[in-house]
């Protein structure tokens, strides 16, 4: 059960986009952190987490986009959905590493808000 759950997103780097998740669960521990994605792959991000969270039994999405390896999945019971950010960024790229944005859907539609906005 989620206690608490929030994220910052920093759009200062013209060539990537950078978004902190926290989500503290009923016991303490954070199941957030960090995603990276390059900012050329952000129409596709929008567009798919928009659509997870508006088409019932959304099928899995995936980009290969430059050094991004992104998904797009919906996770967890029907009363309580997660939406799922996944990237598998090249080591080699700034940034590199794996990551994972586990988010409720009220986050998740925060977020998608927010990143559509962005010019």
């Amino acid at each position: 059960m989620i206690a608490k759950e929030s994220y910052t997103l920093d759009t200062s780097d013209p060539a990537v986009i950078h978004i902190h998740h926290v989500q503290v669960e009923h016991n303490g521990v954070n199941m957030g952190g960090p995603m990276w994605f390059e900012r050329s792959n952000l129409p596709w991000v929008v567009q798919n987490l928009q659509a997870c969270l508006t088409t019932y039994a959304f099928p899995e999405a995936s980009l290969q986009g430059g050094p991004d390896n992104l998904k797009v999945l919906e996770s967890g019971p029907e009363q309580a959905p997660i939406i799922n950010l996944l990237n598998r960024r090249d080591k080699a790229a700034p940034h590199g590493g794996v990551y994972a944005l586990l988010m409720s859907k009220p986050i998740a539609e925060k977020l998608v808000k927010e990143l559509a906005a962005i010019k």
